[in-house]
């Protein structure tokens, strides 16, 4: 089934794989799978594992089956950290041509140096500045979930708790319907000739804006 680029969604799942979520997982399993039906056949599914460390569980796939299985995978560690595993989802969700989502599985009881070595204003940041809504599925009440609401808010994204909200019914939904920022470039250029038409023109745009620096190239046939 084929999709306009601005339909498809690219997916990290970013999962905490802490014992603390251990009493979580038949919920998590029932609320991710009925999630995963919902998707559509052109999405892609990316999921990142962490607690002591990150486990990049598979590549981009549509497989519901081995998508839930790396979800609810009963590996688990004492700690949770996520700062690495965030800085790697937004990198592996950035797309120019696909909406980015990034869906933070979490009970928010994170360690308390959880977002080093990065910190939490830059991690969030970092996602704001390349699009890449997170949102936040929540299991619990850690003492984390202030600053996990603040990130969901500041990326244009939605927190949601997995117990007492609807919301977990309409997750695929609103990850699609969510707005996408987008620049539209406008400029004008010489006519093609007649010997020219049909010629490859390279185009290369560079951005300096507020000490960030980008370099990207393309074209088009005239």
């Amino acid at each position: 089934q084929f999709a306009p680029a601005q339909k498809q969604m690219k997916i990290v799942v970013l999962n905490d794989r802490s014992t603390k979520m251990k009493p979580y997982n038949d919920e998590l399993k029932e609320l991710i799978n009925i999630y995963l039906k919902k998707l559509k056949s052109y999405d892609r599914v990316k999921v990142i594992n962490f607690g002591n460390k990150m486990v990049d569980m598979q590549p981009f796939i549509n497989g519901r089956l081995k998508t839930l299985q790396a979800i609810t995978n009963e590996s688990y560690s004492t700690e949770a950290r996520l700062g690495k595993s965030f800085y790697e989802a937004i990198n592996k969700a950035s797309s120019n041509n696909q909406k980015s989502r990034v869906l933070l599985i979490t009970n928010g009881d994170l360690d308390e140096n959880a977002f080093a070595p990065y910190g939490l204003e830059t991690l969030l940041n970092y996602a704001k500045n390349n699009n890449v809504p997170v949102f936040v599925l929540c299991f619990g009440n850690g003492p984390r979930v202030e600053e996990l609401t603040l990130l969901a808010k500041k990326t244009n994204a939605k927190f949601i708790l997995a117990s007492g909200s609807n919301d977990i019914y309409k997750l695929e939904e609103i990850m699609r319907n969510q707005n996408d920022t987008y620049y539209l470039m406008e400029y004008t250029t010489q006519a093609a000739s007649v010997f020219a038409k049909k010629a490859w023109r390279t185009v290369r745009i560079q951005v300096n804006y507020k000490d960030l620096f980008g370099v990207d190239k393309g074209g088009y046939f005239i």
